[in-house]
């Protein structure tokens, strides 16, 4: 732990693994006896406990790299799949063979 008393996030989350064998192998009262030992030692509320202990504690890929992948998807796509129907001057969808005209 920090010099400061404040755990870090990966602090939490290796001591929440810990917990969450615990937890899963506890009784109904046992589990509320380690519900209040997580929260006085991590600083965090009942709830947000429950539901970290439910989910995955594993770091997930960050939101800009998923969507730098889906930006670059959408660069490679078609040009029927683009917005141009949409913009003035642009043209209109024909068909499902994604021929197309320009707007009269």
């Amino acid at each position: 732990m920090s010099t400061e008393g404040k755990m870090t996030v990966d602090e939490r989350r290796k001591y929440l693994r810990r917990m969450k064998q615990r937890h899963l192998q506890a009784d109904r009262r046992e589990k509320g006896r380690l519900l209040d030992e997580m929260q006085i030692v991590t600083e965090l509320h009942r709830k947000s406990l429950i539901r970290l202990l439910k989910g995955t504690l594993e770091t997930s890929a960050s939101p800009g790299r998923e969507l730098g992948r889906t930006l670059s998807r959408a660069a490679q796509a078609p040009p029927q799949a683009t917005t141009a129907h949409l913009r003035p001057g642009g043209f209109v969808l024909r068909g499902l063979d994604g021929s197309a005209e320009p707007r009269a």
